[in-house]
């Protein structure tokens, strides 16, 4: 039953290859294999005329000129039609692995931008859809190793065809003598793939290793405190620890091939030894004795080959069925309503509690507030309290694990997931900047504004985030490119700088709801202060929920909750805290005795 099954998940590997490649590029996989067929027959032609030929030299009467011409010409065609379809299948290699490639990329792409970011935090998941961007390329060879296998099988049959009426026997032999070799890959196949999951973990931690030693955000912490070479030994000594242990397979594996591969050379030692003795019995010619020598060195070698492309598909097989669980990936577990949500908007929690995917402990524990339209919350607390994920909890990155998130008394659920989030522009302290323009990083978002309104708003954002300062210094202004990767000239921000732009396209946005989560973590006195000045300013008409471990900036909010350990230990404004809330005193306290 278990070979049942593996033979079963091989054939759906290989058809599923098959659709994906037609899918993918129906015109490049149709050519492939039409012309992989032509090539497969080619040499047994090769064989077959050169057998002709031997006959009528042996001939060698006055009627045999003009058949020789004639062979000696199909020959010649023969021989062309080798090297243009040699030459033809390498361009239609390289074009379909380049189609196949980009389309594997693009189904990748679309299902990262539309999975939810519960996705990302699920290891199960997580893990195949790392499986599935990493083997993107493997996938095209696996596909390739599919079109090969029918050229083989191909060239297979023809072979047979010929050699059944001369050597049926040794035909029968050769194809017996293949099997201790299929067995072999097979067996070797499997170890391999076993080592391979029972070292899973060992290969993460050598690729994590490699990447402190090559990645620029490591760069400036590997050179500060020197240690590349701590990193370098590590890596070497993991590296070294699984060769070893793969180099054992892989050398038994390669004696058993070994010994078992010369049994199809005895094989064709043996039907030479029996061709020739017919030959000179005078039961067949010198052309049938070539016929069946080039025959049985072209089945030979083309089993093997067929052998390597079935043994190559079968190695893969798992990255295949990784590709194929992953299109058959449920991407949104948050299931979207069918409401759209006004402004202003209300906001209630009522006894929420949270666990991440795939974790036991609470990040957060029966909330319960309500914010009103317009007014200002500012969410404080140790680090870890769960203050980010309720604003993630506010945007549907997560569904609650237990109790409800109300919107204008309606449940959170009953929503248009997109018509809530563009109720919602956020920062978080994390928000990453584009390597485009800054007017393109800005302009995102909210990207589809009409024309008209772009470059006002834009302005308005700018200086609201207190970036127009800088910006306006730069030679090309809001033209500028964020880093060199797409142009030279980029410019590299600041963390301050960064911060501000990440800012200004979160002021961009039309919203009702501003989420800022530590907002001036990387800003100067004077931006910190520019900031929350315009945010009282020009914010009024907007709810603002901000994360802030400066209090010196709860002046802006209508009021303040104190989370401790994933649960409100006590809301109101600051001098009401500073009296009844030991925890908010003490972080007040930490910061107010370096001015006094």
């Amino acid at each position: 039953m278990e070979k049942r099954g593996k033979l079963r998940g091989f054939i759906n590997s290989f058809w599923y290859c098959g659709k994906l490649s037609w899918k993918a590029a129906p015109f490049y996989t149709l050519l492939q294999l039409l012309f992989k067929s032509v090539q497969a027959i080619l040499p047994v032609a090769v064989v077959w005329l050169t057998k002709e030929i031997l006959n009528c030299l042996m001939n060698h009467d006055k009627r045999s000129g003009g058949m020789l011409q004639g062979l000696f010409c199909l020959l010649l065609l023969v021989y062309i039609l080798q090297a243009v379809s040699r030459h033809v299948i390498n361009y239609l290699d390289g074009m379909q692995r380049d189609v196949i490639i980009h389309y594997i990329e693009s189904i990748i792409a679309q299902k990262a931008a539309a999975m939810d970011v519960e996705y990302y935090d699920n290891p199960k998941y997580y893990d195949i859809f790392e499986n599935v961007k990493r083997n993107s390329h493997v996938m095209a060879g696996v596909i390739d190793n599919c079109m090969m296998c029918i050229g083989f099988a191909v060239s297979v049959i023809s072979c047979i065809c010929f050699l059944k009426e001369v050597l049926p026997f040794y035909a029968a032999l050769i194809m017996i003598a293949t099997i201790p070799v299929a067995v072999s890959q097979h067996r070797y196949t499997r170890k391999i793939y076993r080592w391979g999951l029972e070292h899973t973990t060992s290969e993460r931690r050598k690729g994590y290793l490699y990447g402190v030693l090559t990645e620029r955000s490591y760069a400036q912490t590997v050179r500060l405190f020197g240690i590349g070479d701590y990193f370098t030994e590590k890596y070497e000594l993991l590296w070294k620890k699984l060769f070893e242990k793969k180099r054992n397979i892989i050398r038994k594996k390669l004696v058993w091939n070994l010994l078992f591969s010369i049994m199809p050379e005895i094989i064709l030692i043996c039907a030479t030894v029996s061709i020739s003795r017919n030959v000179l019995a005078g039961k067949n010619t010198i052309g049938d004795f070539s016929l069946c020598l080039g025959l049985i060195a072209q089945l030979t070698g083309v089993l093997h080959g067929l052998v390597s492309a079935v043994m190559n598909v079968y190695e893969n097989n798992l990255k295949v069925e990784y590709f194929m669980s992953f299109d058959r990936f449920r991407l949104n577990k948050i299931v979207s309503g069918n409401k759209m949500l006004e402004t202003p908007v209300k906001i209630e929690f009522q006894n929420v509690s949270f666990q991440y995917p795939g974790t036991r402990e609470y990040v957060l524990k029966n909330i319960s507030f309500c914010l009103e339209p317009c007014k200002k919350l500012c969410i404080v607390g140790e680090n870890g309290s769960g203050k980010s994920t309720l604003l993630k909890l506010l945007l549907r990155f997560y569904e609650v694990s237990e109790g409800t998130v109300y919107l204008n008394d309606l449940p959170i659920k009953e929503y248009d997931v997109n018509s809530l989030r563009t109720a919602f522009s956020c920062f978080f302290q994390n928000s990453p900047n584009f390597a485009f323009t800054i007017k393109e990083n800005i302009r995102l978002g909210e990207y589809d504004m009409p024309a008209e309104d772009c470059d006002e708003r834009e302005r308005h954002a700018l200086r609201l985030a207190g970036a127009d300062g800088f910006v306006d210094r730069l030679s090309h202004k809001e033209n500028t490119y964020i880093t060199k990767i797409y142009e030279e000239d980029g410019m590299e921000l600041s963390g301050g700088q960064s911060q501000k732009v990440a800012l200004a396209r979160m002021f961009y946005k039309r919203a009702s709801v501003l989420l800022l989560d530590e907002p001036t973590a990387a800003l100067d006195p004077k931006g910190e202060h520019e900031l929350f000045e315009s945010l009282k300013r020009e914010c009024s008409g907007q709810s603002v929920i901000f994360i802030s471990h400066r209090l010196s900036n709860v002046f802006l909010a209508d009021e303040i909750m104190v989370l401790e350990n994933g649960k409100i230990c006590a809301q109101g404004k600051h001098e009401e805290l500073l009296r009844s809330c030991m925890l908010y005193k003490q972080l007040y306290d930490y910061q107010a005795d370096k001015y006094l």
